[in-house]
């Protein structure tokens, strides 16, 4: 019986659909990612004719040596039950993770959506509006109607420009924390950087603003050109003096947008100015592409990046960043959904009142779903809203057999939703092309660290 029962228990695995293999040769070792749980197998090249023999068969006999890689194995989702369906799991998952009505509530507030740069590929309207008191405080009573069980709220602050409505997030922030507590208060900003004073910066952290993400698009003449102050005037040298003077309780990260226009120059020459001023310690760089996400931008439409050539390319930036300091490779992980955007407790609220679903449409007034100053939506924005809310990752063919499913959930669905014909596929992640690429750098980068730390192991007990 307990025989039989065994035979029964070995029989029923089958190999992740959402299975990548990674060979490195230069350290003799084969990588196993298990897509659908984001972990990471490695496989020394002693144990490499034991894997393959699971891989090609998972339900063979095998000796107890053998049958601890198998366990390994189903431990970390590279073999998977064979009832399971990982395709629904993931979409059912999608679908819990959006509906949600939990204790957790996410914000992202305008403070205003005016700016003091120009940037040249940016797709917003700037309107010097600052969110006024009593937009405030109908945001606070919205807050408590809508989402009357929220024991805890994190912020984003954005804009426009966040830090030109500076006494709005100071009064809110401190009303917020008076309403959830500061221990169930959270936030972060996206700034351009140029009013980041060292007064400034201890303020928000004061106000429990943990990050910030400010960007730099290449070294100062690059950048100069390309995120001017309105006016005309260059901003990188500013930029660097106040991220050189931040408060250290801030975290940075650093984004650099990237196009067919500043792609060759990026490499070393940002990182040789952040090196010159002393920055290597302080922050993280990552690497986005510019995207068209409305008519504003369009200009910019035909030097965007995409698709492989993105991939391939970010891949490399990464790793360039790595090697300088300025990048900790991490492992690639598995997500219920994209973003905040299509969450029941996710909003964006302007200056004015309006609630949208997405960011980019902030300056858009036709794409708001709410208007909290008259407690009341129009037939428009009732449709507006439904749009968001039937979006489903698992209505795109294309997606569904995707090896990368679980690390994009079909990418951003503002994207998506704004093409003009419904398409079989959603907004591909750079994953979808340099998957591998990602984790042998991760995996390199934690050996690099493993050596590090018995070096200073060994330097300790000799000292």
């Amino acid at each position: 019986m307990t025989k039989k029962n065994s035979v029964e228990k070995k029989s029923n695995w089958k190999v992740s659909r959402y299975l990548t293999k990674v060979d490195i040769p230069v350290v003799n070792t084969l990588l196993l990612y298990g897509g659908i749980d984001g972990r990471l197998v490695e496989i020394p090249q002693d144990f490499r004719a034991s894997a393959d023999g699971i891989l090609d068969n998972p339900n063979a006999m095998l000796t107890e040596k053998d049958e601890e890689i198998r366990q390994l194995m189903k431990d970390q989702g590279i073999l998977v039950p064979e009832e399971l369906s990982e395709k629904d799991f993931l979409f059912e998952r999608n679908q819990l993770a959006r509906n949600n009505t939990s204790t957790s509530l996410s914000l992202t507030i305008c403070p205003t959506i005016n700016c003091n740069f120009r940037c040249t590929y940016c797709y917003q309207h700037h309107i010097p509006t600052i969110m006024s008191e009593e937009v405030q405080d109908t945001l606070l009573e919205w807050i408590e109607k809508k989402h009357p069980s929220a024991k805890n709220i994190h912020i984003t602050w954005f804009g426009g420009e966040p830090l030109l409505g500076y006494p709005v997030i100071k009064r809110l922030t401190k009303k917020l924390q008076d309403k959830f507590g500061k221990d169930n208060y959270s936030a972060f900003m996206i700034t351009n950087g140029s009013l980041l004073k060292p007064d400034i910066s201890k303020s928000l952290a004061d106000l429990s603003i943990s990050g910030i993400q400010v960007t730099l698009d290449g070294s100062s003449h690059i950048h100069n050109e390309r995120r001017p102050i309105n006016g005309g005037k260059p901003s990188f040298d500013l930029i660097v003096e106040n991220l050189k003077s931040c408060d250290p309780r801030v975290r940075i990260s650093l984004r650099v947008n990237v196009d067919e226009l500043n792609a060759k120059t990026i490499n070393p020459n940002l990182f040789d100015e952040l090196d010159q001023a002393g920055l290597k310690s302080r922050l993280s760089v990552y690497f986005a592409p510019v995207v068209a996400y409305t008519d504003v931008c369009a200009d910019s439409a035909g030097t965007c990046l995409s698709g492989k050539s993105w991939s391939s390319l970010e891949a490399q930036l990464l790793f360039k960043a790595y090697l300088r300091g300025y990048s900790q490779p991490s492992l690639p992980g598995s997500i219920s959904s994209f973003c905040i955007a299509d969450n029941v407790n996710g909003w964006v609220i302007n200056p004015n009142g309006l609630v949208f679903k997405c960011w980019n449409d902030v300056t858009h007034e036709e794409k708001a779903v709410m208007d909290i100053m008259s407690d009341t939506t129009s037939l428009r924005m009732d449709v507006e809203l439904s749009r968001w809310e039937s979006w489903n990752p698992s209505k795109l063919s294309g997606c569904n057999d995707c090896s990368t499913l679980p690390q994009c959930m079909s990418g951003c669905p503002h994207i998506t939703l704004s093409k003009p014909v419904e398409g079989e596929r959603g907004d591909c992640s750079e994953l979808k092309y340099n998957l591998p690429e990602k984790l042998a750098t991760y995996y390199l980068a934690e050996k690099q660290k493993e050596g590090f730390e018995k070096v200073r192991l060994i330097l300790d007990k000799n000292s």
